[in-house]
């Protein structure tokens, strides 16, 4: 009985089940919000704006790449320039391929050996000029000063004048034989700009320098005041010159007596 329950169980076909199919629902896609005219127009502005700003610092980089490329090339130039060189600034002919014969070394020297004649004679000349001009101006300071000579002995022979930077301090003004002439005179000034640095010393006889040609500008406007003036006559003093007509009196006696003398003509 069992067995036959089992085999219709078995037999018995099973029923499908078929689900019903899910209808998609197809909802509409929400339309994009519309930007106002102006506020798109804006936007645009400060999208060029951005990227006209990315490019700019594009090629601001480049332009600052390039630049330490050349300064790195000008640089390495430089060092091997000076490796090809000996401490006078002469070329090395060691540094050239064919030593002493090499047409490159042969060039250089010959360049050297002209630009140091010609820094030679320019110094040569522009001592001279110096030179002439330091005399002509002693001339003058011996004609204004009557002691120069005892006063810049004085100077010279002070200790700070050996010294070639404080020399040249005095060289650069504008009036050195004045600037000697004060110091040799005072003293004490050299025994103080002793004691100062290079740019305390500058500024220090800059002062000195200003001070002195306040000096002389007072000196010659004084002298310029100092001639007498004209004596004006006067006032009542007699005219040695006649005068007949009123218009031409220049003072109220001068007036009063030839109105006078008028009067008493006609009575």
């Amino acid at each position: 009985m069992s067995e036959e329950i089992i085999d219709d169980v078995i037999a018995e076909p099973v029923e499908e089940i078929v689900e019903d199919p899910v209808e998609e629902i197809n909802e509409p896609e929400p339309e994009p919000e519309k930007v106002p005219k102006g506020v798109q127009k804006r936007i645009d502005e400060i999208t060029r704006e951005k990227y006209e700003e990315r490019r700019e610092r594009q090629r601001a980089q480049e332009r600052a790449d390039r630049l330490e490329a050349e300064l790195a090339a000008i640089r390495n130039g430089a060092q091997q320039q000076q490796q090809r060189q000996l401490p006078n600034g002469a070329p090395d002919p060691d540094q050239y391929p064919a030593g002493r014969y090499d047409p490159d070394y042969l060039e250089a020297l010959t360049d050297f050996k002209v630009q140091a004649r010609f820094e030679a004679q320019r110094e040569q000349a522009s001592l001279q000029q110096r030179k002439m001009a330091i005399q002509e101006a002693e001339a003058k300071a011996r004609e204004q000063y009557p002691d120069y000579d005892y006063a810049s002995e004085e100077f010279l022979t002070h200790p700070l004048a050996r010294v070639p930077a404080f020399t040249q301090l005095v060289m650069d003004t504008d009036n050195p034989t004045k600037i000697a002439y004060y110091f040799g005179k005072n003293p004490v000034e050299l025994d103080k700009i002793s004691e100062m640095t290079p740019s305390q010393a500058a500024r220090y006889i800059g002062r000195i320098e200003a001070s002195l040609a306040e000096k002389t500008s007072d000196v010659v406007v004084k002298k310029a005041s100092s001639a007498p003036k004209p004596i004006s006559a006067l006032s009542g003093a007699k005219n040695t010159s006649v005068i007949t007509d009123l218009s031409q009196a220049k003072t109220m006696a001068e007036y009063n007596a030839l109105r006078e003398k008028q009067l008493s003509g006609k009575k």
